[in-house]
């Protein structure tokens, strides 16, 4: 008989054949993501067992890619330091050493300009708002692939009347994974450009993005002052800190990897 191998809760997820030398080919089964389950990155070891007999894998390593559409305000376009840095964020890499990985605070999440597809090359600005009737206006307008590409990035200029807004994802009451994460480019030099170098706030552009995205893909909320309710630590890419310590440590804390790397439908439907 052929061994059969069971996941945490007992219920078989793949199967596997024995050929004429006897030894076992495994398949696992997977659904697609529109079938309203989740395949995170992540890192693990497979345990095989049979009778008596078990054998534990080396460490498998899986990565989930964050497809982008990406629209850009015409002399807005994101800084390609501010892809760099988004994508090395989703690598769990801490800038301040560079390269280096700590798998606990890793989404195993690839983000890369390449992922991107470029909806419109070039929007002429116009007024950006809070108000509903603003938001779904734009998205309606300059939204064109949402189910190839789940995830929306807008890099903008500046909100109106919240000039010092860094970015914004709104969340529309009647289709919550329709979203769209706006940064506010011009904003970001604005506040910054008498304080920093235009290489600090490249990268401080990238650390907006990831941290909106962050918002759209695994509803993961801010906090702002003392340590808020969800956030493992201060040190986290979601809780609001000055500019010097954001690019010193531009990660997210353990609580939200775990929402990256476990399940986000416990939060709402899927997004990505």
């Amino acid at each position: 008989m052929d061994p059969k191998f069971l996941d945490a809760d007992g219920i078989e997820d793949s199967f596997s054949t024995l050929n004429a030398d006897g030894m076992a080919s495994i398949y696992f089964q997977c659904s697609p993501d529109n079938d309203g389950t989740y395949h995170p990155g992540d890192n693990f070891k497979i345990t095989a067992i049979c009778g008596d007999s078990s054998h534990v894998s080396g460490i498998t390593t899986t990565w989930k890619k964050m497809r982008i559409e990406y629209d850009c305000f015409s002399g807005c376009d994101l800084p390609d330091t501010a892809w760099w840095v988004m994508e090395r964020i989703y690598k769990g890499e801490n800038l301040s050493c560079f390269g280096s990985l700590d798998n606990d605070r890793n989404p195993y999440i690839e983000v890369n300009k390449s992922l991107a597809m470029r909806s419109d090359v070039s929007i002429t600005p116009i007024v950006i708002d809070t108000t509903v009737a603003t938001l779904s206006d734009f998205r309606q307008t300059y939204r064109n692939n949402s189910e190839k590409y789940p995830l929306y990035l807008v890099a903008a200029d500046t909100l109106k009347d919240f000039p010092y807004a860094l970015g914004l994802t709104w969340t529309p009451a009647d289709n919550i994974t329709n979203k769209v994460s706006f940064v506010f480019v011009q904003s970001i030099y604005n506040r910054y450009f008498t304080l920093h170098s235009l290489d600090s706030i490249d990268l401080r552009i990238g650390c907006t993005a990831a941290h909106e995205l962050g918002h759209f893909a695994a509803y993961l909320h801010d906090t702002t002052g003392a340590l808020g309710y969800e956030h493992f630590s201060l040190n986290c890419l979601m809780v609001y800190r000055n500019f010097t310590e954001i690019l010193t440590e531009p990660r997210f804390c353990d609580s939200c990897v775990y929402h990256f790397r476990g399940n986000p439908k416990k939060r709402g439907p899927i997004i990505f």
